[in-house]
């Protein structure tokens, strides 16, 4: 799916941050012992989404949106099912996947709109930095649950 204008990016981001955050909090109800860390990460994305529109409504018109143009953003967030059947570091393995799609997907709208929209790249940027930890969590549980 391609996204031009930036209500039809802040949607989507909203629907991928709401959709991982529900995505967690499903995991966290497949492996209790792991719990906490999904439903850390649930409560991040949901205000994450919050973030990223509060920015953008605080400074877009209507003016600037019909000039406002993400040309050759494409839309390739998956998020995936939870898997009642997977395994603790199956599910990990998923997470950090994902986190990885929507770090890259918020790097590549920062780069495409860092010119007209200051306030909306730099509250992208931080969420994107913010997923290296959450990787580097998800890499260290992993490690973890392979010992």
């Amino acid at each position: 799916m391609e996204l031009k204008t930036a209500s039809a990016v802040i949607n989507y981001i909203s629907g991928f941050e709401t959709g991982s955050a529900d995505f967690y909090a499903a995991c966290a109800g497949e492996h209790i012992a792991l719990a906490g860390m999904f439903n850390s990460l649930a409560k991040q994305n949901r205000k994450f989404a919050g973030r990223i529109k509060k920015s953008y409504y605080s400074s877009v018109t209507d003016a600037l949106e019909t000039n406002f143009s993400f040309e050759g953003l494409r839309g390739g967030v998956v998020v995936p099912a939870a898997d009642a059947g997977a395994s603790a570091p199956e599910l990990v393995k998923s997470c950090f996947e994902l986190e990885d799609d929507i770090q890259a997907f918020y790097g590549q709208a920062a780069d495409l709109s860092k010119g007209l929209l200051t306030d909306v790249v730099r509250v992208m940027k931080r969420v994107a930095k913010a997923r290296d930890n959450r990787k580097s969590e998800l890499n260290l549980t992993l490690s973890n649950l392979s010992a």
